[in-house]
């Protein structure tokens, strides 16, 4: 991805904290892996993407997308911001204090789903 937005080789390494000379390596490895030129470097001066990199920016781009919003959505869970609280009870538990206590529970995490 790096290499599609900066069109550079030292500068697409030094974004991901690599030496030019790993993240060629890297960029080898991952050709290797999907069978196909990501970038065409006849021209060394002015690198070019291929037709199966622009493909496979756009699904990257997906996948950091998802890998984000996967990443916030555990935090949610985290942070008291989404999931479930199931409470078994018996009947005669109905008190004042009781309610009481849900009133400000639901208050402070409206986002929680209460189940009794």
């Amino acid at each position: 991805m790096a290499v599609y937005q900066f069109k550079n080789f030292s500068d697409a390494a030094a974004f991901n904290h690599l030496t030019q000379s790993a993240f060629s390596k890297h960029l080898q490895l991952l050709q290797q892996e999907v069978a196909t030129p990501l970038i065409d470097t006849q021209n060394k001066r002015k690198i070019q993407i291929t037709a199966a990199g622009e493909v496979f920016f756009r699904y990257a781009q997906t996948m950091v997308t998802q890998y984000h919003l996967m990443q916030n959505e555990i935090q949610d869970y985290q942070d008291l911001k989404r999931g479930s609280l199931w409470i078994a009870s018996i009947p005669v538990i109905a008190n004042q204090a009781f309610l009481d206590l849900f009133t400000h529970f639901m208050a402070d995490y409206p986002q929680i789903n209460i189940r009794l």
